[in-house]
């Protein structure tokens, strides 16, 4: 064996074989901090379907909105085109008006 083997040897943290012991291990998790009392699975699962709850109503609500914004598009472009129309009309009697007004002069 080498010295430079012996050194590499030297420099690598022990560890488990079986990966259960992990205080031979110098990169530790930090443990999590413990749960408060009452916040058990049961307390989880309710947590959980309240926010699914909360979810699915503000999707509705988005519907319901969005549903608004589109029919109000709709009925804003059939004003624009008749409105569109009124002055093609509007114009094209007052150019008639103008020409048979100088052709009478």
């Amino acid at each position: 064996m080498r010295l430079a083997d012996l050194s590499i040897k030297q420099q690598t943290p022990p560890v488990s074989r079986q990966g259960a012991d992990c205080r031979l291990n110098k990169h530790t998790p930090p443990s999590l901090p413990a749960a408060p009392r009452g916040w058990g699975l049961e307390h989880l699962i309710q947590e959980y379907r309240s926010a699914q709850a909360k979810l699915s109503q503000a999707k509705e609500r988005y519907q319901q909105a969005s549903g608004g914004v589109t029919e109000r598009t709709r009925v804003l472009a059939e004003i624009s085109e008749e409105l569109e129309k009124v002055k093609q009309e509007m114009e094209e009697k007052g150019s008639s008006m103008s020409d048979g007004g100088e052709a009478d002069d």
